[in-house]
């Protein structure tokens, strides 16, 4: 599986403090996967992305990474108590939301460190005791490391905000070396009376490193400002980065903002679409366990495949393979299903095709009689209100390649459904003609250019969407319930034009 690559400024910085050389990169990463299928006591992750966030975390050191692997998923076995709360537990939501554990989105600068904010005193002692938070922080801070280059490579400063939390608890907040993080700096605020003396105490159990880099504030902010400057921090911190619980709710809300050019009215009914699909679509919406066989077997065939790199500021390039030899086993809704699962997990991460919109290259080379068929004017509307209503995403462009006889009809049912715009956007056509629109290079090595091999994309995109299992299965709550809506409720036939399942109509 590929390696994210990093920002210029961060491989720069990785380079010169982490010892990182690209040319030693695969190598290192094989010798690890070696050594942990030797481990007979360890069950380990061994994609790329994972294992480089330990490599860097130790400075490219093979022996310490080795250390720090072993003693991480030992962690998971000693302190279960650390990691007992799942993502698709009930509470971790309300946990989350309550702002208890924070990672701020704006940075110093573009390689700084990652700033996050515990608050303990913000979750609700009736409801959830200090273990659910750790294990919420744990969930966090694992995403991050998967995810954002900054944590990995920068590292990560803490501000601990122990209002309304007894000093004893201090203890359990003190940094841990089981974690794959670069520790820089932790700032302690509203701590309570005799603090400094217990925290004096017990600094005679840190090594000298970790005790150079805890900080006892206070009240007093202003010395916290010399690390971490004031535009970053949320409101109650004195800063003007938001608020805290803008913070909590921004990061969904912006990607439907960019979606519809920040038009507050076509972003609440964007929303309130987004989530009405999951009721009235539920073949498409609902059931999306990435390890489902049926999910597994199309993740393997790579039908949707977003491309690595964009042009600079450019749309995200997907490819998508609809291919005959799911049939009968996996119909066409099926597959659309798992396309609507890759792009919502690029909604959540990637900014290009947020503000930069998507460019879709269709091959049709494998699609068939057999999924041809399957194409009617029912699941035509459904697919086009899905995408064009329900998903925060700007189509700019679509290339059909190598249509078979009878994709005509197809056509033709898909452009009676869109809008005036976006049928100028679609284009059925040869490879070259979609060159001149989407630089060669940009595309797969079998479509001619240097942008990773199909095999290379299909195996990051499912180990991709197994790792966001958690998520998926959290938001098979997340649905409208039409039966409490103001006025009138949204049926399929409101929305789609016909009542009842399409499913059972097409046979």
């Amino acid at each position: 599986m590929p390696i994210r690559p990093l920002i210029p400024e961060l491989a720069e910085k990785a380079r010169l403090e982490l010892n990182e050389d690209p040319k030693r990169i695969e190598s290192d990463l094989q010798h690890l996967k070696e050594w942990i299928s030797k481990q007979p006591h360890l069950k380990a992750r061994t994609d790329d992305q994972w294992l480089i966030v330990f490599l860097r975390a130790c400075k490219h050191s093979l022996e310490r990474t080795k250390e720090k692997l072993d003693l991480y998923y030992s962690m998971r076995t000693l302190a279960p108590e650390f990691f007992q709360l799942k993502i698709t537990d009930d509470k971790f939501k309300e946990i989350l939301e309550s702002g208890c554990f924070v990672m701020l989105p704006k940075l110093a600068a573009v390689d700084g460190q990652r700033v996050c904010i515990a608050r303990p005193g913000a979750i609700n002692t009736d409801k959830f005791n200090l273990l659910d938070f750790f294990a919420v922080s744990n969930a966090i801070q694992t995403i991050m490391l998967i995810e954002d280059d900054n944590t990995v490579v920068s590292g990560i400063q803490t501000i601990s905000d122990l209002e309304g939390m007894n000093m004893g608890l201090f203890l359990q907040m003190t940094p841990s070396e089981a974690a794959p993080m670069r520790f820089k700096s932790g700032h302690h605020v509203n701590v309570g009376s005799g603090f400094e003396k217990f925290f004096n105490a017990i600094k005679v159990f840190l090594n000298e490193k970790t005790k150079s880099r805890l900080h006892v504030h206070n009240k007093n902010f202003e010395e916290m400002y010399k690390t971490i400057p004031k535009e970053i921090l949320p409101v109650e911190y004195g800063g003007n980065g938001g608020s805290i619980p803008e913070i909590v709710a921004d990061q969904k809300i912006a990607s439907f903002l960019r979606g519809c050019k920040h038009s507050l009215e076509r972003t609440k009914e964007k929303l309130d679409m987004s989530y009405t699909l999951r009721t009235l679509a539920p073949e498409i919406f609902q059931k999306r366990d990435p390890l489902d066989p049926k999910i597994q077997k199309i993740l393997t065939k790579g039908i949707i495949l977003p491309l690595k790199r964009c042009e600079n500021d450019g749309c995200r390039p997907i490819l998508t393979r609809f291919d005959c030899e799911l049939a009968p086993e996996c119909s066409i809704e099926d597959m659309v299903k798992v396309c609507f699962m890759v792009i919502e997990v690029l909604i959540e991460e990637d900014d290009n095709i947020i503000i930069c919109g998507e460019e879709l290259v269709s091959d049709l080379k494998k699609t068939g009689f057999a999924l041809v068929t399957q194409f009617t004017a029912p699941f035509a509307k459904k697919l086009v209100t899905s995408f064009e209503k329900g998903l925060p995403v700007r189509m700019k462009a679509f290339y059909f390649l190598n249509p078979p006889t009878g994709i005509e009809t197809a056509f033709f049912i898909l452009k009676f459904f869109i809008s005036e715009k976006l049928k100028k956007r679609v284009h059925n056509q040869n490879s070259k003609g979609a060159y001149d629109q989407i630089p060669q290079e940009l595309l797969p090595q079998e479509y001619g250019g240097n942008n990773g091999s199909i095999e290379e994309l299909i195996e990051y995109w499912k180990t991709k969407l197994e790792s966001y299992r958690d998520w998926f299965l959290a938001e098979e709550e997340s649905r409208s319930n039409e039966s409490l809506r103001p006025n009138e409720p949204k049926t399929t036939s409101s929305l789609f034009g016909v009542e009842g399942s399409f499913r059972k109509l097409d046979t």
